[in-house]
């Protein structure tokens, strides 16, 4: 990614099962994103998943917001699978 990537680290406790999870993301902003993030569950890595967006209309603040629900979904669905 660019020398003008962004980050931003998080939390999450998935709604069903209550475990917490942290997470990690570097996407370059703009209407052209490249991100990839890691999600961690009691400091080991679990996933790192990654994509882009193209030709969006976020401004940054909502691109933030979009990636953080995402990932967040990312870790439900994760989480859901290893359930069944």
């Amino acid at each position: 990614m660019s020398a003008q990537s962004q980050s931003f680290k998080d939390d999450y406790t998935c709604t069903v099962s209550g475990n917490h999870y942290e997470y990690d993301v570097l996407y370059t902003p703009g209407n052209m994103t490249l991100w990839r993030a890691n999600i961690y569950r009691d400091g080991v890595l679990k996933s790192s998943p990654s994509g882009e967006l193209v030709d969006h209309e976020m401004d940054d603040e909502g691109l933030k917001q979009y990636l953080m629900e995402y990932v967040e979904a990312i870790i439900e669905r994760e989480e859901s699978e290893l359930s069944d």
